[in-house]
């Protein structure tokens, strides 16, 4: 198998030269596309270069280099297709953390609400319980009254 280099040749633009991708402050290249994905364009794009090192294939069977350059190009078609994917998932991931979160948001004020109108309906229910234990008083005190044969009397 040959040792090689793998370099992403940039789209080939219609007018002019193609221009090469900026250097980043660290001195790395940036991606072709500034949000970082490549196209089906940029995967065919994928060339090999010979770093110039020893090589496994001879160079008089050209059909073992070949292969093992086919082979390479599809390693390397692989791998970048796998790391848009990954990108594609981490996109979808934080967009469902995002959902996730505004229902949290949701649910908590739902909740505040609730506790609000149970903290209102124990406030009533003390204050219906208290007038019902008022009621049941009076009721007793013209009991008494309506058996002992007393007048009645307006204070109660």
């Amino acid at each position: 198998m040959t040792k090689a280099s793998v370099a992403v040749a940039a789209p080939a633009k219609p007018t002019g030269a193609a221009k090469a991708p900026k250097a980043k402050a660290d001195g790395t290249k940036q991606d072709p596309h500034e949000d970082g994905t490549l196209s089906r364009e940029d995967i065919a794009n994928v060339k090999l270069e010979d770093d110039g090192g020893s090589s496994d294939a001879h160079s008089d069977d050209g059909n073992v280099e070949e292969n093992g350059d086919l082979d390479e190009t599809k390693r390397v078609r692989r791998m970048l297709s796998n790391r848009e994917s990954a990108r594609r998932s981490r996109r979808r991931k934080q967009a469902h953390l995002g959902e996730l979160q505004l229902k949290v948001n949701q649910l908590q004020s739902e909740n505040q609400d609730l506790l609000n109108k149970l903290h209102q309906l124990h406030v009533s229910f003390n204050s219906m319980m208290a007038r019902n234990r008022m009621i049941k008083d009076n009721m007793a005190y013209l009991r008494v009254q309506i058996m002992s044969g007393e007048p009645l009397s307006r204070e109660a």
